[in-house]
């Protein structure tokens, strides 16, 4: 009897791409836990930043997890972004009031996340739920 093991790889333009297809979602909801942190639908938010990107596959070419420059790479923001996304988000919830936190300061949160979530993908392909929503407490989102 065969048994036949299919090991998931991707190459790397793959990898790539499917990283910037979720980050948009990723940071729109990371800037309503940064403006709305006390918002009922904290919960919800956090959990659409795990589910839209907990798992890298391999690299075909290396048969190993993308280094966390790549990952980093592709998970940029830039403040023009965070100012336009907080705006929008503002106009979206206009019914709550918004904690008082510039745009640099949201930057800064989204950032410190996507370094964070760089490493763990890099390290281990993967994270868990429970990781994450420990990472956003401790950054306060």
């Amino acid at each position: 009897m065969f048994r036949i093991v299919i090991g998931m790889s991707d190459d790397a333009k793959s990898i790539y791409d499917k990283i910037g297809n979720v980050i948009g979602e990723i940071d729109d909801h990371l800037v309503k836990l940064a403006l709305f942190p006390n918002s009922d639908s904290k919960m919800h938010w956090r959990a659409e930043v795990y589910s839209n990107l907990h798992k890298v596959p391999k690299l075909r070419s290396t048969k190993k997890f993308p280094k966390y420059k790549f990952i980093r790479e592709r998970l940029s923001i830039y403040e023009d972004m965070v100012d336009e996304m907080c705006l929008a988000v503002k106009r979206e919830y206009k019914n709550l009031t918004p904690r008082n936190i510039s745009s640099q300061e949201v930057l800064k949160l989204v950032s410190a996340y996507h370094d964070w979530l760089a490493e763990k993908l890099s390290d281990n392909g993967i994270v868990i739920g429970d990781d994450v929503f420990e990472e956003l407490d401790e950054l306060g989102l």
